[in-house]
């Protein structure tokens, strides 16, 4: 009973209590506009590397490759979204088997175009093929 008070119960009461109705329908409002301007967010640059090795493929077990990314965010704001890269092993179709995400943070202010650096760190801690 502990485990359930504890793990479904408490946190269930919490969300209910977080979602008075003034809090449902902020959210209700800022879910529509995340929609209205989803389909003008866009990921225009994806750069990977270690600055140790000259392509990610030959980067050893071990290595903290930097990923960086460039996004348009339209009408949102970086307080909108979470920027994410999805990493993980693949297969010999290139699909990712055990996918995992690493969540980048703002890497400094908007280029020319208005696009917004993003910037985080994939540890290569399995050997194999990576995407």
């Amino acid at each position: 009973v502990r485990e359930y008070v504890e793990r479904l119960y408490a946190p269930a009461a919490t969300a209910r209590r977080a979602l008075a109705p003034d809090r449902a329908r902020e959210l209700a409002a800022w879910k529509a506009r995340v929609r209205e301007a989803w389909p003008r967010v866009t990921v225009d640059r994806v750069e990977v590397g270690d600055g140790l090795a000259d392509d990610v493929a030959d980067a050893e077990l071990g290595a903290t490759p930097v990923v960086r990314v460039r996004v348009a965010l339209g009408a949102l704001t970086p307080d909108d979204v979470e920027v994410q890269a999805v990493t993980g092993r693949v297969d010999a179709d290139d699909t990712l088997t055990a996918p995992r995400t690493v969540a980048l943070k703002p890497a400094g202010g908007p280029d020319l175009e208005g696009r917004l650096p993003y910037a985080g760190i994939l540890e290569l801690d399995r050997t194999g093929s990576f995407g």
